[in-house]
């Protein structure tokens, strides 16, 4: 039986939620949401983690795409929904939970995208990442969806048909009576969306509880930090233990699509620690080869895998990208790294960045990804099902997601 299903705008946003759930539900599947068209595979799993691709689509698009989503899980006949949203509030958060509550028939959403144990919190109303207005990060400078409003309240009201209700941080920590009561009278107002404020992971986890106590036809949006809060509700269940996961033989293939300032410190850190190869692609001519893989790049970089560990990622681009030109740029990626992957098989394969890891994984013919465990918050480790490569261990993490040493864990993972 289909547990719970998670519907989100990216795929490593997809991965990092329904790795919450697998834990207490076992089998955890990751799919795009043209897979829901089918029939759910036998047995179904547990755990449904759809990612849309939605986050830097038009809103009409956007609206449109979950609104199909919506429609086609419900003959998946999952037990709960989750929304997953990103922590740093990009995408179209409030147009796609209007569309999903629409499709379901859910009355209200109880929306808390905070994330307190990477650093990714509500506060007065205002979310902050690492204590800063999210706005005034390099959120604001992302060059797909930019970040131009701190107030979560007024980031769902802008996208959203429906009034937009706020709950104080003295509320949550008052405890359910007070929550209750706060949820009731915004309710009256008028309000369909709650936000709250968020600093701790336990205050999450008193918004799920409050959810499924109270409120249980409210749609829980969120982050992987509210998964975890919902988990966190439901310890009682038996925790299933991950798989016993061994390295294929070769080297390991790391694979950075995003150009965020984070993900190079990242790989600063992993040179320092363990030898490996970094060769940095020219985003034009990836743009210009979105079909079939320049000979020369491929054949460099199998050189260089077939003798040891490599980081392959994309030079930093002009500073006026279209997102056209980017989603050229990823699929050369993608085609490069998929004929890369065919003619030296790696160990493993790390991918950051949503766009790049939907393409390799299509470009691989890879029906999804089994949700597998969870290395340090965020970077999830799953393995390819339905293609030729059936079995290939694959991390995901968000760009702009973890700790300096977080690929360097990643490759210890495998020692």
């Amino acid at each position: 039986m289909l547990e719970i299903a998670i519907i989100a705008d990216d795929l490593t946003g997809a991965a990092d939620t329904g790795i919450q759930f697998r834990a207490l539900y076992g089998q955890a599947l990751l799919m795009a949401d043209n897979g829901l068209a089918a029939r759910p595979p036998q047995p179904t799993p547990e755990v449904l983690a759809v990612h849309t691709m939605s986050r830097a689509l038009p809103v009409g698009q956007a609206r449109a795409r979950i609104r199909l989503a919506g429609e086609r899980l419900t003959l998946w006949r999952p037990g709960r929904v989750f929304k997953k949203v990103d922590s740093c509030l990009r995408g179209n958060i409030g147009a796609e939970t209007d569309a999903l509550m629409d499709t379901l028939g859910v009355p209200m959403s109880f929306i808390a995208p905070a994330f307190p144990k990477v650093g990714r919190t509500t506060r007065d109303d205002v979310h902050l990442v690492h204590g800063r207005p999210v706005a005034e990060t390099e959120m604001g400078c992302d060059p797909a969806t930019p970040v131009t409003e701190s107030r979560l309240s007024r980031v769902i009201a802008a996208q959203s048909h429906h009034r937009v209700g706020h709950v104080d941080l003295k509320t949550v920590v008052d405890g359910e009576a007070a929550l209750v009561a706060a949820v009731n009278r915004l309710v009256d107002e008028g309000a369909r969306h709650i936000v709250f404020d968020i600093v701790e992971q336990s205050h999450l986890a008193a918004v799920a509880h409050l959810a499924l106590k109270f409120f249980p036809d409210a749609l829980l949006v969120g982050s992987a930090g509210l998964a975890e809060g919902l988990c966190d509700c439901r310890r009682h269940r038996a925790a299933s233990r991950p798989r016993k996961l061994a390295a294929a033989p070769g080297h390991h293939l790391i694979v950075l699509g995003t150009a965020s300032p984070r993900a190079r410190r990242q790989v600063e850190v992993l040179q320092a620690a363990r030898p490996c190869a970094l060769i940095e692609l020219d985003a034009g001519r990836l743009a210009r080869t979105d079909l079939v893989p320049e000979e020369d790049d491929l054949a460099d970089l199998a050189e260089a895998l077939a003798n040891g560990d490599v980081v392959a990622r994309i030079a930093p681009p002009p500073a006026e990208t279209s997102a056209r030109t980017t989603r050229r740029v990823a699929g050369g990626f993608g085609a490069l790294v998929a004929a890369l992957v065919a003619r030296t098989p790696p160990a493993s394969l790390f991918l950051s960045g949503g766009d790049t890891a939907l393409s390799v994984l299509g470009r691989l013919g890879a029906r999804g990804l089994r949700l597998e465990l969870e290395i340090v918050p965020g970077l999830v480790l799953g393995t390819v099902v339905g293609c030729a490569f059936e079995g290939l261990a694959i991390g995901t993490k968000p760009g702009a997601f973890g700790d300096d040493d977080a690929l360097l864990r990643w490759r210890d993972f495998w020692s």
